[in-house]
């Protein structure tokens, strides 16, 4: 009995040894970008895209995005009506979002080109992005890369381009 007795302090004691430096060390790394240090941190950071952005592409267009904690995404961007039918119009961007690791997103949308005239199809437009949430949770960065889908099943490669966002945040009536 007295054995167990030693065999379980020197166990807590090594318990306590070893969780003591870990604690340390998460404290030290809670502000870093991208160091998830505890479970409610993972739980945060994986959802931390969800809500609404306003966004600038890399042609100075303004795009507001919507990410839903299902994992999918709506995204409308300025210029998506054109009356130049070479130009085409485009619908919202409907996709899918992935938490990625870290503070990193994934993001994968669609949007159909159309001859505002006719309705006739023109393609697919295809965007992926990797985006990175801010410390605050506020701001959001990323690389998007823009490919046409054309109608016979080509890709023709638009750009690659950086992506900044601000969350949409409730305002006040008062």
């Amino acid at each position: 009995m007295r054995v167990r007795g030693i065999v379980s302090t020197w166990v807590i004691a090594g318990a306590i040894m070893m969780w003591a430096p870990a604690t340390h060390a998460a404290d030290a790394d809670r502000d870093r970008p991208g160091v998830v240090t505890s479970i409610q941190d993972l739980f945060e950071w994986r959802t931390a895209i969800v809500g609404s952005w306003l966004g600038v592409n890399g042609y100075d267009l303004k795009l507001l995005s919507t990410f839903n904690a299902d994992g999918t995404m709506t995204n409308s961007i300025q210029s998506e009506v054109s009356t130049i039918p070479e130009l085409g119009v485009l619908t919202p961007l409907h996709g899918v979002w992935q938490y990625l690791g870290g503070r990193q997103f994934g993001v994968t949308a669609f949007g159909v080109l159309y001859d505002i005239n006719t309705g006739s199809y023109l393609g697919m437009l295809k965007v992926r992005i990797v985006l990175a949430v801010n410390n605050s949770g506020d701001q959001m960065s990323g690389t998007d890369k823009v490919e046409i889908v054309n109608p016979d099943g080509t890709t023709t490669f638009l750009g690659s381009n950086s992506t900044p966002y601000t969350r949409i945040k409730f305002e006040s009536f008062n």
